[in-house]
């Protein structure tokens, strides 16, 4: 998958979310915030995270990932930063934590 994939899934993903209006997806590129730009809550948060687990099934621990973030590194994180999460666990034979 290349990143330009992953955000396109990545991107209908947040539409699917919090709905069009909230989330134009030509408004939505690399440097989009979740939390300043698109105002994601929690639950739409969640949805989100699933995306790399769908895609890379064990070779990425995107919850380690996270864990490895404080709470405000967590709500400053870009669609990039997943999009490159996601693009990266395609590239490797093993299970990876990959730090966005």
């Amino acid at each position: 998958m290349t990143p330009e994939q992953a955000l396109g899934d990545v991107r209908t993903v947040l539409i699917d979310a919090i709905g069009a209006k909230g989330a134009p997806s030509a408004d939505i590129c690399m440097v989009t915030q979740f939390e300043a730009d698109l105002e994601l809550e929690s639950d739409e948060f969640v949805k989100l995270c699933a995306i790399p687990i769908e895609h890379c099934g064990d070779r990425i621990n995107f919850m380690h990932t996270l864990a490895g973030k404080d709470l405000n590194e967590i709500i400053a994180m870009t669609v990039g930063e997943v999009v490159t999460t996601i693009a990266a666990c395609l590239h490797s034979s093993t299970a990876v934590s990959v730090d966005a």
